[in-house]
C-alpha cells in the first residue's frame, strides 16, 4: 500500500525509473528520482501520473525542471512567475507523487540561462523556489517542496558549499527540505571514508563520496530536521562489470552518518544509473550534443575532463543483494 506522501521507509534509490524492479524483487521498495522537463508555460495543465510507481509501494520524487542544457534548469527570472504557474499546474494533474524539486545544479554553468544569459545566483534561486513553492502549495498543501542539489566540486561558479548555504539562509522558514548530489572519483570502495581533499582553495572540502557531509555541516541549525535526500549518487568514471562492493560501502556510510546522534537523518540515496545518458564529468563543460562510440567510451567534453556513459541498469543486479532499512 502507498504511503501518504508516496515515500519510503528505505534509504536505496534508483535515479530514473527502470530498474524499480530489482528494489521490489529485493523486498526492498525504496525511491525512483524523475526528472521532467515542464517549461514555462502557465496556461499548459499537463501532468504525468505516478501512481504505477507509488502503487508498489515505491517512494517516488519527481524534479521539476523548465528545461535541460539547451536551455537552464530555471528560466530567466523574468519568467519565475509563469514557471511557478507551471509547476502547481503540473503537480495539479500528476497523481501518485507529493515530494517535488525545484531545479538541479543551478551553480552549474550549462544549468544557466543562455538567452538571455543569466547567472543564477543564490538570491534568484531563492526568489524562484519561493515563488513555486508558494504556487504548489496552494494545489497541495502537504506537498514537499525540495531545494534542488548544488553541484559538488564545482568551482567554475565558485564555493559550491558557500552557495548551497546561501540558498539555504536565504529560504529559512519557507522550505520544506532539500537535496544533496554526493560522488565518489573511482570504484574503489576504499575511497567511500578517503579523507583526502581538495586542492588550494578548497581544500577544506571533501574530494571523494564524503562530499555530502561538507553541505550538511553548513546547513542552518534551524533547517537541521527538515527532510534531506541525496538523489545522485555514483563515481566518476566507467562502471566496471563487476561487484567491487562500491555500492554496498555507500549505503553503509550513509546509514553510519544517519546512526550518529545529531546528524541530520538523509532519507534516500538515489544512485544515478541509465541506459544511454552521458554523465558528466565534474570538471567539465557540457559534452556535444551528439556523443558516439561503445558504451562507457570516453568522449570529448570540448575542455577539460571527459563523458562517460552511466551503468546499464541489468549491470547492477548483484549489488542489490543485500538490503537494510533506513
Amino acid at each position: 500500500m502507498p504511503r501518504p506522501m508516496f515515500d519510503s521507509e528505505y534509504l536505496y534509490g534508483l535515479h530514473d525509473p527502470g530498474g524499480e524492479q530489482l528494489m521490489l524483487d529485493a523486498g526492498a521498495p525504496g525511491w525512483v528520482v524523475i526528472s521532467e522537463k515542464i517549461e514555462a508555460d502557465p496556461n499548459d495543465h499537463g501532468g504525468q501520473n505516478y501512481t504505477h510507481l507509488s502503487g508498489r509501494g515505491l517512494g517516488v520524487i519527481v524534479r521539476l525542471n523548465y528545461g535541460y542544457y539547451d536551455t537552464s534548469t530555471i528560466p530567466h527570472s523574468s519568467r519565475y512567475e509563469d514557471f511557478a504557474r507551471r509547476c502547481a499546474n503540473f503537480v495539479r494533474n500528476s497523481p501518485g507523487c507529493r515530494i517535488w524539486i525545484i531545479g538541479n545544479e543551478t551553480n552549474m554553468y550549462a544549468e544557466q540561462p543562455k538567452s538571455p544569459d543569466e547567472k543564477i545566483t543564490p538570491a534568484l534561486y531563492a526568489r524562484c523556489y519561493r515563488l513555486c513553492r508558494n504556487a504548489i502549495h496552494a494545489v497541495d498543501p502537504g506537498a514537499q517542496v525540495l531545494v534542488g542539489a548544488v553541484a559538488p566540486w564545482n568551482a567554475e561558479t565558485g564555493d559550491w558549499v558557500k552557495y548551497f548555504e546561501e540558498v539555504l539562509k536565504l529560504v529559512a522558514g519557507e522550505c520544506d527540505g532539500f537535496t544533496l548530489h554526493t560522488y565518489g572519483r573511482s570504484s574503489d570502495p576504499a575511497t567511500i571514508t578517503s579523507a583526502e581533499t581538495m586542492d588550494p582553495p578548497y581544500n577544506r572540502y571533501s574530494k571523494q563520496f564524503a562530499t555530502y557531509q561538507d553541505f550538511l555541516r553548513v546547513v542552518p541549525a534551524s533547517m537541521r530536521s527538515l527532510p534531506c535526500y541525496i538523489t545522485e549518487t555514483n563515481y566518476n568514471g566507467p562502471w566496471e562489470d563487476r561487484n567491487t562492493g562500491w555500492i554496498r560501502r555507500a549505503y553503509e556510510d550513509i546509514n553510519q552518518w544517519n546512526q550518529q546522534a545529531g546528524n541530520q537523518v538523509i532519507r534516500a540515496g538515489a544512485l544515478s544509473l541509465g541506459q544511454l545518458r552521458p554523465f558528466r564529468h565534474r570538471n567539465a563543460r557540457m559534452a556535444p550534443k551528439t556523443i558516439s562510440g561503445r558504451p562507457w567510451a570516453p568522449a570529448s567534453s570540448g575542455r577539460s575532463g571527459r563523458w562517460w556513459w552511466m551503468i546499464p541498469m541489468r549491470r547492477c543486479a548483484s549489488a542489490w543483494a543485500t538490503w537494510r532499512r533506513r
